[in-house]
């Protein structure tokens, strides 16, 4: 087993020669003894794979955490191809030939954010998940493809997520998530009670995401007040960086 821990990795490149090959452009776990692979805080950019898995071919063992996947391109799996968990994970602007933009038979994506990815002549702009696979918390939105924009499911379990159209199961819904700016990649989402920028410096909206508070009964105890006492959907949830839920009350005067 192997732990990689706050890497940047990127313009890596996975040839397929003949049948050999092409898995993998950033990062590749062999699934030959069912090894482990843990990611956390990784950013993987710009790499491309012949085959599978852009930004990483995985094993139904490995986990990636708080990571970035962005601008990675493969044939299936333009982010991360067949990953055990991804959790708090950001996955932006990856591209495939095939299916799954973003990622391709994920096993359990919890609180990611999936968006802007495509798939160009394939399914599943976003996720291409499979009967095994299950999401929650999620967002995945904006994303293209020939069939099924944002999810291609194939009989996955998905719950507290949100999309376009919105997925059949608990409280799944395809309102949009009012992003701070998606041109420029800023995935916060908007909040009337304030959104984190760098620096710890929180920025008042003239609009709330309905992807706050929105998720499901996951411990929420590191986002800050005011928090709704419930977890916000995508890859802030239950971080210090967490949109703010919005105040509501009355205020009385008193004379």
């Amino acid at each position: 087993s192997c732990v990689l821990s706050n890497c940047f990795i990127y313009n890596n490149t996975a040839n397929k020669t003949g049948n050999v090959g092409g898995f993998g452009g950033g990062v590749y776990c062999d699934d030959s003894g069912n090894p482990s692979c843990v990611m956390i805080g990784c950013t993987q950019m710009n790499n491309r794979a012949g085959i599978y898995g852009g930004g990483a071919y995985l094993n139904a063992n490995s986990s990636m955490e708080d990571c970035v996947l962005k601008g990675n391109s493969a044939a299936h799996g333009g982010g991360v191809c067949n990953p055990g968990i991804l959790r708090r994970c950001v996955l932006y602007g990856n591209s495939v030939s095939g299916n799954g933009g973003g990622t391709y038979i994920p096993k359990l994506l919890q609180n990611c954010t999936i968006v802007s990815n495509k798939a160009t002549a394939g399914n599943g702009g976003g996720v291409y998940l499979n009967s095994s696979g299950a999401m929650t918390n999620c967002i995945v939105y904006f994303n293209l493809a020939a069939t099924s924009n944002n999810i291609a499911n194939g009989g996955g379990t998905i719950a507290y997520t949100c999309s376009s159209p919105a997925e059949p199961g608990v409280s799944n819904m395809d309102a949009d998530p009012l992003f701070v700016d998606l041109a420029s990649g800023d995935l916060h989402e908007k909040s009337r009670s304030g959104h984190w920028t760098p620096g710890d410096v929180w920025i008042v909206d003239g609009a709330q995401s309905p992807c706050i508070d929105a998720g499901d009964a996951s411990d929420f105890s590191l986002e800050p007040p005011p928090n709704g006492r419930r977890i916000n959907m995508g890859a802030y949830g239950n971080t210090s960086q967490a949109s703010k839920a919005l105040i509501r009350g009355t205020i009385f005067g008193l004379r």
